[in-house]
């Protein structure tokens, strides 16, 4: 990702970063592509070591030859294949993955002409935040701020616009955030949510007089909000740490592929560069 950056700087897609997942989507299915959506896969069928399908969460299986999986490998390697198919050397590497570090997310709509500030901007009292979080402790003393529609003004909505504020966190802080078991969202969890919203707009105020009474959306997304919807293990932004030994994307089971930050690194350039590759290793095999 740093080096991405380096060479190319950093760009952003017209309409953001969900209408360029819309471009790819669109893209695949008028080659004749299907996507189901509602659905999520709980297993991975393997017979005779090789991928046999998948398991949806209603129950019904759907049947393939071949499986490339964005979810990050150690949910795709722990949670979706039986661990009698893999090897304990195998096991253990994906096992001892250290994952990046996690954090909390606020998405405000707002009411309100922001086109005076920055589209990005810090507000920081200092530059601890990755220590303190080594440590699990949570403390919102450094905040990133971003005005998507101050990069890109085809995102506003006669006149009103969005704010992205976001800090790094622990994964299990505060006792899982409070939830109930197995990450359950319960009335304790929501309040802790709610008052971080306001702590964290209460920070924004500082730079933004008045943000508070624009308010017309607001949500806030925890690490146990990426575990769950973007299927990252611990919530993890970037993936495994930047120290690890990376898996590579041919796995054991035979047909079945990782793409993403878990095989290349973290950022959107990794992501691709890592299906691209898997794309064409496999358009090769179905050659032969």
């Amino acid at each position: 990702m740093v080096a991405s950056i380096l060479k190319t700087g950093v760009v952003y897609p017209k309409g953001g970063m969900a209408n360029y997942s819309k471009k790819l989507a669109d893209f695949f299915t008028s080659n004749g592509g299907t996507i189901i959506y509602g659905k999520k896969v709980m297993k991975i069928l393997v017979e005779e070591q090789k991928v046999d399908g998948v398991l949806l969460n209603d129950g019904n299986e759907i049947k393939c030859d071949w499986i490339i999986s964005n979810a990050d490998v150690k949910k795709t390697m722990l949670e979706y294949i039986d661990e009698r198919h893999l090897d304990s050397e195998y096991l253990n590497f994906i096992r001892e993955l250290k994952q990046s570090h996690s954090g909390v997310m606020l998405f405000l709509g707002v009411d309100m002409d922001l086109s005076n500030y920055p589209s990005h901007f810090l507000i920081s009292e200092d530059i601890d935040c990755i220590d303190r979080i080594e440590k699990e402790i949570f403390e919102i003393k450094t905040l990133a701020v971003r005005i998507p529609a101050n990069k890109d003004p085809s995102l506003k909505n006669d006149g009103k616009c969005s704010l992205v504020a976001f800090i790094f966190s622990p994964y299990d802080w505060n006792n899982m955030w409070k939830s109930g078991p197995g990450g359950k969202r319960n009335p304790e969890y929501r309040k802790l949510k709610d008052d971080l919203i306001d702590e964290m707009v209460d920070k924004i105020e500082t730079i933004i007089p008045g943000l508070k009474e624009k308010i017309e959306v607001k949500l806030l997304a925890t690490p146990l909000t990426f575990d769950r919807y973007v299927l990252v293990s611990e919530g993890a932004w970037f993936g495994p740490n930047s120290f690890s030994k990376l898996p590579e994307s041919k796995t054991p089971i035979k047909n079945l592929f990782l793409v993403g930050a878990s095989v290349e690194g973290s950022g959107v350039p990794s992501a691709l560069s890592s299906g691209f590759k898997v794309g064409k290793n496999l358009l090769n095999l179905l050659e032969k």
